[in-house]
């Protein structure tokens, strides 16, 4: 509905343009509607999500790891770079000891501290995500005590944050 109104919208301008605008502005249009903008569009998309690591955690704790700290300056020079305006989506992990209600709430409390560390170093709050998926996803079921350390993580990855602001942003250059 929105395309068919942009259309008469365009039509209603164009008719109203002069002959030699009425030209570029075609020329403009055939452009945006190219197959090459949008392949260029799709190379931009395929890029994302993207999977920027992982923080590990010591058993029962949100405190972040001073030799992990360097993701954090990753995931800031990221977003930074990309071409497109992300969401930073953070996810919240345990291992499977104690209740999974508590697991969900440690999750979740190592998703917000990692928040807390990036909004520091400049990354706009309306701009994060967090969610606890607590014991819920291990990398690795295990009985080992040394293997459970895996599991008790935060994924960081950067997914648009609208589809469609890849083709504009791309497009207006």
């Amino acid at each position: 509905m929105k395309m068919r109104i942009s259309l008469i919208i365009v039509a209603f301008f164009i008719a109203s343009c002069s002959s030699k605008e009425r030209s570029e502005l075609a020329d403009k249009m055939s452009s945006m509607n190219s197959p090459s903008s949008k392949i260029h569009d799709s190379s931009v998309h395929k890029d994302f999500p993207k999977q920027i690591g992982a923080i590990n955690f010591e058993f029962d704790s949100t405190d972040i790891q001073e030799h992990s700290k360097y993701l954090l300056d990753k995931v800031v020079e990221e977003v930074k770079k990309s071409p497109v305006e992300v969401l930073v989506y953070i996810q919240g992990h345990t291992d499977r000891l104690g209740p999974k209600d508590y697991n969900k709430l440690l999750g979740l409390e190592r998703a917000i501290s990692v928040k807390a560390e990036l909004k520091k170093k400049g990354i706009p709050e309306k701009r994060i995500r967090t969610v606890s998926l607590g014991e819920n996803r291990p990398l690795i079921l295990t009985n080992n005590w040394k293997d459970r350390e895996y599991n008790r993580r935060v994924t960081i990855e950067l997914v648009p944050l609208n589809p469609r602001s890849t083709f504009q942003k791309v497009s207006q250059k």
